[in-house]
């Protein structure tokens, strides 16, 4: 007695092939937000590996919060990190950020976040040779360089660090953003002057979407922790006083929008003043 072996059908195998795609069409978009929710994480984490280095930092350096960029942030000069990656050694190179907080992190990766590509068009010098190459994605918020413990009025509100240029990361470059506007000696201190707020692009390129995680981007704050906030106008979690819908922000919130008080304006969340 025989058996023969029933083949598949072509209508049979299409359709199989159909669910296949159906199953692929639902499951990697998910398998895409996890790996995504994965890198927010990272990126949290990192920040709260930052705030840490900074608290050390700070009950090291009688409760002073570090310089920015070292040089009394020449308006259009780009400090490198690690230092002199870019040129001749400099103690004004050594004051960067992220030179800084070295002795106390002992890692320049937790300097990137996982989700934002390095940008080559906006810091196109090359990497002196011998130097390593370090992406730095997050940034410094300048308006509390220098600034104390007690002046921090709101620690919970105000922030510290951030991915300041949107998803992208310099080379070798450790920023901030806002930026006090001011050059000279000493180091500038809040309160001198007004601060200056950044959105990375020029005219040629276009700035980068602040849709980092999602449709948000993570924040640290000058207590410790970081948290995810979307990229909205609301005054309470975002800088920004408008957004489009890629992400890119066209203006920010300022505590007090009269120019006479005022004049270059500023992001009110990143103010020592910030009211709790």
């Amino acid at each position: 007695m025989s058996h023969s072996r029933r083949a598949f059908t072509l209508i049979e195998l299409l359709v199989v092939i159909a669910i296949i795609a159906i199953l692929a069409a639902i499951l990697f978009p998910v398998f895409a937000q996890a790996r995504e929710k994965a890198r927010q994480a990272t990126c949290q984490s990192n920040l709260k590996q930052i705030g840490s280095a900074l608290a050390m930092y700070v009950q090291d350096y009688d409760e002073t919060y570090p310089i920015t960029d070292g040089a009394g942030n020449q308006p259009a000069a780009l400090w490198t990190q690690p230092p002199d990656a870019r040129g001749k050694p400099t103690v004004a190179r050594l004051g960067v950020w992220a030179t800084t907080l070295q002795p106390y992190v002992k890692s320049y990766a937790i300097y990137a976040c996982p989700s934002c590509p390095v940008d080559n068009t906006l810091l196109p010098n090359p990497v002196a040779p011998g130097h390593q190459e370090v992406p730095i994605s997050y940034t410094y918020n300048g308006q509390i360089a220098c600034s104390n413990l007690a002046s921090i009025q709101a620690p919970t509100r105000c922030i510290s660090f951030w991915e300041g240029w949107g998803k992208l990361a310099f080379r070798n470059y450790a920023g901030s953003n806002p930026e006090l506007n001011f050059a000279g000696p000493p180091h500038p201190r809040y309160g001198q002057v007004d601060c200056e707020m950044s959105v990375a692009g020029t005219d040629s390129i276009p700035p980068p979407t602040y849709f980092i995680h999602g449709r948000g981007g993570n924040y640290l704050f000058c207590d410790g922790h970081a948290k995810w906030y979307t990229a909205s106008t609301d005054p309470e979690t975002s800088p920004w006083f408008t957004i489009d819908d890629n992400g890119i922000p066209g203006n920010y919130w300022v505590e007090d929008p009269s120019p006479a008080a005022h004049p270059a304006g500023c992001a009110w969340l990143f103010r020592p003043t910030l009211q709790p």
